[in-house]
Formats: C-alpha cells, sequence, structure tokens
C-alpha cells in the first residue's frame, strides 16, 4: 500500500526524484502501448492484408527504436529511484540514530534489541524494493491502464468500453494483495523481533 508516512519523509530532493519516476514511468508506459500499437500494425499488414515482409521493414526499425528506448526508459527509472530510496534511508537513519541518542543507553536496555537491530539493518535495506520495485508499480497500474483507454477508446469502443470497466478494478485489487503482504510482512517482522 500508499505509505504516507514514507512520502511525508522525502525532502525536496527526493520528491524531485520521485517525480522523474513517476514521469518515467509513464513514458515507458507510452513506449508499451507505443509497442502493441506497432506490433498490430505489423501483424495486420502480414496476415491480413497479406503484404510482404519488405514493407514492414520500416514499422520493425521503428519497433526495435521503440524498445530500446523503453529499455532506457525503465533503466533511468531504476536509477532515480534507487536515489529516492537512499536518500529516505539516510533521513529515516538519521533520524532513528537521534531517537537512540535521546533514548539513551540506560533506556535502550530495556528495549528488544532485536527489533532495533533488525530496524537498523534489513528494515531500512527493505525501502529499495518499496522504492525501486513498489512505488512505480503501483503509478504504472493506476496511470497507464487510463492512458491505454483514451488511446484505444476511438478505435474500438467495445475494447475501450471493457477498458473502462476493468480499470477501477486494478487498485481494489492491488489494496488486498498490499493488505496481505503487510500481515505476512507483519508476523515476519514479529518473528525476528522474538528473536
Amino acid at each position: 500500500m500508499f505509505s504516507k508516512t514514507l512520502w511525508k519523509v522525502q525532502d525536496k530532493k527526493a520528491l524531485r526524484c520521485q517525480g522523474i519516476v513517476l514521469a518515467l514511468a509513464l513514458c515507458s508506459g507510452a513506449c508499451t502501448a507505443a509497442q502493441a500499437l506497432v506490433v498490430a500494425r505489423i501483424v495486420n499488414r502480414i496476415f491480413f492484408l497479406h503484404q510482404a515482409l519488405a514493407s514492414v521493414y520500416t514499422l520493425f526499425i521503428v519497433l526495435v527504436a521503440i524498445i530500446l528506448l523503453k529499455g532506457l526508459f525503465q533503466w533511468l527509472e531504476e536509477h532515480f529511484a534507487l536515489q529516492v530510496a537512499g536518500l529516505v534511508r539516510h533521513t529515516l537513519l538519521d533520524k532513528l540514530l537521534e531517537q537512540v541518542g535521546v533514548l539513551g543507553p540506560g533506556e535502550m536496555e530495556h528495549r528488544q534489541r532485536g527489533e532495533f537491530f533488525t530496524l537498523l539493518t534489513q528494515g531500512l535495506d527493505t525501502l529499495d524494493v518499496y522504492f525501486c520495485r513498489y512505488l512505480p508499480q503501483l503509478f504504472k497500474s493506476a496511470l497507464i491502464p487510463i492512458a491505454y483507454l483514451i488511446v484505444v477508446f476511438p478505435f474500438d469502443w467495445i475494447s475501450g468500453l471493457i477498458f473502462l470497466i476493468a480499470t477501477p478494478l486494478i487498485p481494489g485489487f492491488m489494496m488486498l494483495i498490499g493488505k496481505w503482504s503487510r500481515k505476512m510482512a507483519g508476523s515476519s517482522w514479529e518473528a525476528m523481533a522474538r528473536m
């Protein structure tokens, strides 16, 4: 699920990088739509219009260019997402160490050390997965179907209607998966805290 707490922790540089990640995710999604459109035109010309392979040579070049461009967008997206994760991890680590300093060694002895050290190491490392994989996919799954709907509707209103009905279901299923994942992660944290 989307964490408002982690969103608020980000400074201006992290938010700027997060905006770049979102823009790159949308560009990658647009490349996927363009790729599907070009493949559909190639299939249409070869199989339905019975044209020669030479007639779609230009479309093959365009397809390869789109695939390379999509790869570039995805690489840049991951690069900036890793920057965001590093910035947030650094901010959270500073706040965590500041809190430990406030509590002092006497108070830390009464707390569960396993939970603290797990949070300090593995807990902060999991931010990479959240910012590099989960958030970009969340943005893509929320925005790209709407873009596809805008592209498909003028060509085929029946397919557009199916998209219109199915698109609102995607975030709902993502929320269900997020709740299940949170429950599973919570039980893992409890087991590790008991160590």
